[in-house]
């Protein structure tokens, strides 16, 4: 009984978060990346990252090498972190960092903002958050999820701390991936607005497209600046270019329609109470308000379906923290759709995880994570 208290006591329910996340992570140490992942070029920078005595040395090598490597000068925060693993010869580490950190986010999202631990709907809702993990793309695509989880994390710091001085550790997802900048702008926007705005929602929907469409302008007049050069980056996955094509399936925008569909019933369950919202304190206003905006920004980059891919990985763990937020109030109108609305992200996650099958592991991910029981088992009767 002392154990259960202890990992379902108010102050320590994160400790309760981080431990099952680091359980569901293990297989990620077995993971054995093929030659098209992103992972394996992270672990071929890591082979030469490992070479140099000091991050100044590798900095300055980055910095002015002509080979793909220079563009690592623009993830200063990911690359120190390649570097210290590097120096660890475990390169799975990374990838298990990432899928800690990312199931750590979600589950956090509930239970920083579910009022009630003891309810069913709690229960619940924090079984669904383990849905919204793509686990392939956390423990392959490393730097641009990794700084989506802290991101996540940052964000409800803040806002349940509720004091600026806590907004300096935006920068932390910024010098892991610049790509996070626009979401995390975004972000501290949503914070300003003391109540839900229709026609703020509206606006992002409707002018969201026109402005990655007008990204190509703007890389033209900035071409050779640091503006061009990101705003290049983002453009191979809003153009029709090679890498937008081979990864635009049937199976994507069926994925993409779910969660389109699912967002305007998070944008629905707030628009029916929101009187009841504008009365709530200003930690939860701020939180729904967030989920919100963001959730209507999804739906306005819906048109490029893979950087949408990239960014419903934030919106949907948003949404479950203004849900969680919903569900403790015993007045919220459409709980029953609210629940329903939860069961589309299993589905999300069916299809979006099916591409796990492929993957391969040094060790079977279902012997993976009994291997700490195993282990503890053999330990124990060893005395």
């Amino acid at each position: 009984m002392g154990l259960i208290r202890i990992f379902t006591g108010r102050n320590l329910t994160w400790v309760w978060c981080l431990l099952s996340a680091t359980v569901i992570a293990i297989p990620s140490l077995f993971f054995v990346p093929d030659l098209n992942m992103d992972a394996t070029v992270y672990f071929n920078a890591m082979n030469t990252f490992r070479k140099y005595f000091s991050f100044g040395d590798l900095y300055k090598f980055i910095t002015a090498t002509p080979t793909i490597l220079r563009e690592y000068k623009s993830y200063p925060g990911a690359t120190f972190l390649l570097y210290i693993i590097s120096k660890t010869g475990l390169y799975t580490l990374l990838s298990f960092i990432t899928v800690t950190l990312s199931y750590f986010s979600v589950l956090t999202a509930v239970s920083s903002f579910f009022e009630s631990k003891k309810t069913y709907g709690y229960i619940f809702t924090q079984l669904i958050s383990l849905f919204t993990i793509h686990y392939l793309f956390s423990m392959s695509v490393v730097r641009f999820y990794l700084a989506v989880a802290l991101l996540l994390i940052v964000t409800f710091v803040v806002i349940k701390k509720s004091s600026r001085k806590y907004i300096i550790l935006f920068t932390i997802p910024a010098l892991v991936h610049p790509g996070i900048i626009p979401p995390m702008v975004l972000v501290l926007g949503s914070m300003l607005f003391r109540k839900v705005s229709n026609k703020v929602m509206y606006f992002l929907i409707i002018t969201i497209p026109f402005l990655f469409s007008a990204g190509s302008l703007i890389q033209k007049l900035n071409v050779n600046g640091y503006v061009g050069i990101q705003i290049g980056k983002l453009m191979r996955y809003v153009n029709k270019s090679d890498l937008v094509t081979m990864f635009t399936t049937t199976k994507t925008w069926t994925i993409e329609a779910i969660v389109v569909i699912y967002l305007l019933l998070f944008i629905f369950a707030v628009q029916i109470n929101k009187n009841r919202i504008n009365n709530l304190d200003i930690q939860k206003k701020r939180m729904i308000n967030v989920a919100y905006y963001f959730s209507a920004f999804t739906i306005g980059i819906s048109p490029f379906n893979i950087i949408f891919i990239r960014y419903m990985a934030i919106a949907i763990p948003f949404t479950l923290a203004g849900f969680s937020i919903l569900l403790s109030n015993k007045n919220i109108k459409g709980k029953n759709v609210i629940f329903s609305t939860l069961i589309l992200i299993v589905i999300i996650s069916i299809l979006s995880n099916s591409d796990i099958s492929y993957v391969t592991f040094s060790v079977r991910p279902i012997k993976a994570l009994g291997m700490p029981l195993f282990e503890t088992i053999k330990l124990i009767t060893k005395y």
